[in-house]
């Protein structure tokens, strides 16, 4: 048993450190949190919380952050702070945009809260994740 737990972490290890998998799950997570930006969602369901659509905001951004620092610090380039704020203003200037194009729809808007959840969620992880 031990030996058969030991083989599978070790699998698992393996793949965290590859940076085509990481890559991956950073892409991956990109597309699918574009299209639930995107996504037509009836506001009515989910007015019983407040702030509801701010924790998804914060979470997809914060998971975003995760991902594309742990990428970027399995890659071959230079895991240093200028390359991580280089990552971190291409993830504002990703929210800024993801809100601008929001209000170019018919069904959903721009608001300055929803950016403030995206760079909360952003610097939260980045500090958590600073290493």
């Amino acid at each position: 048993m031990k030996l058969r737990t030991f083989w599978i972490l070790n699998l698992m290890k393996k793949y965290l450190d590859n940076f085509y998998f990481n890559l991956s799950l950073s892409l991956i997570w990109i597309l699918f949190s574009t299209y639930l930006f995107f996504l037509k969602v009836d506001t009515f369901e989910y007015s019983s919380l407040p702030f509801n659509d701010k924790y998804v905001h914060f979470t997809i951004f914060f998971v975003m952050t995760y991902l594309l620092l742990r990428t970027l610090r399995v890659s071959n380039f230079n895991y240093n702070f200028r390359s991580k704020i280089i990552l971190l203003l291409s993830l504002l200037v990703f929210s800024f945009l993801i809100e601008y194009f929001q209000n170019l729809t018919n069904y959903r808007s721009f608001e300055l809260n929803d950016i403030f959840f995206n760079i909360l969620g952003i610097f939260v992880c980045y500090f958590v994740k600073i290493k």
